[in-house]
């Protein structure tokens, strides 16, 4: 199996769309990332679909630009911190995937030999959502695990990398007090994978925070910057 990712160039932009945050981890790549990969399984169609963001091409001949479609938003530099332009982004959201880059962040210093093997169980394999195939009983390395989990938005890694930093409930711990460090005031994590739960939430302006501090740890910036990547199958 094979992930792939697209590429960004800096300079360290992040550019944020959130409609529920059902649709991706957030825009980070080498500098920044994009992955469209959701933490939910696919809902039944709905007989109407909210207005579709459409690339506006080349904007450079004073063309009028596209009015974003998100509910909360922001453009704002990596570097200084500072908003170019923003809205509500105090209004909270179901962080869906964007989870996922809390749970990175909060559990890499957990583990220091990132070639220890975690044993996969049965309860990572039923995970519900966006699945890298683990298989109970196999054995995968921690760094497997964070490239799968970053890469392919996959669940039952994430699960799998909270199970092997002391329990969920130690992971979704470690992951409220790494919100609180980077002064994440309107976050609260339940889960490591960003599945819908009772209680989580965070904001556009949280995850500009978690953005910056992202890019500032080599490893996951190194695992995030990955285009391509084998997973061993079943």
């Amino acid at each position: 199996m094979h992930f792939h990712r697209s590429t960004a160039s800096s300079p360290r932009t992040l550019s944020l769309s959130v409609i529920g945050f059902a649709a991706a981890l957030l825009v980070l790549a080498a500098q920044l990332i994009h992955s469209p990969a959701p933490a939910q399984a696919v809902p039944e169609p709905a007989q109407s679909t909210a207005p579709a963001y459409v690339s506006p091409g080349d904007l450079s001949d004073g063309a009028k630009p596209p009015k974003p479609t998100g509910t909360s938003w922001l453009v704002g530099d990596l570097d200084s911190g500072e908003l170019h332009v923003a809205k509500n982004v105090e209004k909270r959201h179901a962080p869906a995937s964007t989870i996922k880059l809390l749970a990175a962040l909060a559990l890499v210093d957990e583990f220091d030999d990132k070639e220890k093997k975690v044993t996969a169980e049965f309860e990572d394999m039923e995970i519900d959502g966006t699945k890298v195939g683990l298989m109970q009983t196999n054995k995968y390395s921690i760094d497997l695990l964070f490239h799968a989990m970053l890469m392919s938005s996959a669940n039952d890694a994430a699960n799998a990398l909270g199970r092997a930093a002391g329990g969920q409930d130690k992971a979704v711990k470690l992951m409220n007090e790494k919100a609180a460090e980077l002064g994440m005031s309107n976050t609260q994590a339940k889960n490591t994978s960003g599945l819908d739960a009772k209680g989580q939430y965070t904001t556009a302006a949280d995850l500009m925070k978690l953005a910056w501090a992202v890019c500032e740890n080599d490893y996951l910036m190194k695992v995030i910057g990955t285009e391509t990547f084998r997973f061993p199958g079943g």
